[in-house]
């Protein structure tokens, strides 16, 4: 009652046609963000599928850039069309990244990147970017050579990173030569200031 009554002056089968517009008007809206939001959770499923497969068969899983190198060429031909359901990050307007630090069954250090975006029509994305491999030690410096190797790849851009989650191991945090103190030192160079 408290709001304008628009269509008050709209009576008998006008009315029900008004009333029948709108509601297939609101079916299709629903029907487009189901219909997309099922094409972003089976692009997610697939690439957690590939990277089960590469696990299960103890590849490393450099190899799942080169799966995920194919599966491009192949949209391309193809379904054209869909490649951007593939290619999230760039269109990001602000992104997070997660960053866990493990060890694989050869003890070789790896550092999982995830990462977490939303674009213009508020689409959110999350996926694992890569894993990267520290073949020597796993210093800060290690760890943030790898992520910046990995936002460069994906063409991110540092001034739309809002935010860097961690698992806490000590290469990760601290005051100077962490991973994370490095992410912000070349945001400072950069000219991008952010308080976390």
């Amino acid at each position: 009652m408290k709001h304008p009554r628009n269509f008050d002056f709209i009576t008998g089968a006008a009315r029900r046609n008004k009333i029948e517009s709108l509601q297939r008007s609101l079916t299709e809206q629903q029907s487009e963000i189901l219909q997309h939001t099922s094409e972003l959770k089976n692009t997610t499923r697939a690439s957690f599928a590939v990277s089960e497969l590469i696990g299960k068969r103890m590849k490393p899983f450099t190899d799942g850039e080169f799966v995920k190198e194919c599966l491009l060429n192949v949209v391309d031909i193809i379904c054209p069309e869909k490649r951007d359901l593939f290619e999230h990050a760039q269109q990001f307007e602000l992104y997070a990244i997660a960053l866990d630090e493990n060890t694989d069954a050869t003890d070789i250090a790896q550092v999982a990147i995830f990462v977490s975006g939303i674009n213009v029509t508020f689409d959110i994305t999350e996926e694992l970017a890569s894993l990267v491999s520290l073949k020597d030690t796993t210093t800060g410096e290690n760890i943030f050579q790898g992520i910046m190797s990995v936002v460069g790849s994906l063409g991110l851009n540092l001034s739309n990173i809002c935010g860097v989650t961690t698992d806490g191991a000590p290469a990760m945090i601290g005051k100077v030569k962490r991973a994370v103190s490095l992410i912000e030192k070349e945001m400072r160079n950069a000219g991008i200031e952010r308080n976390w």
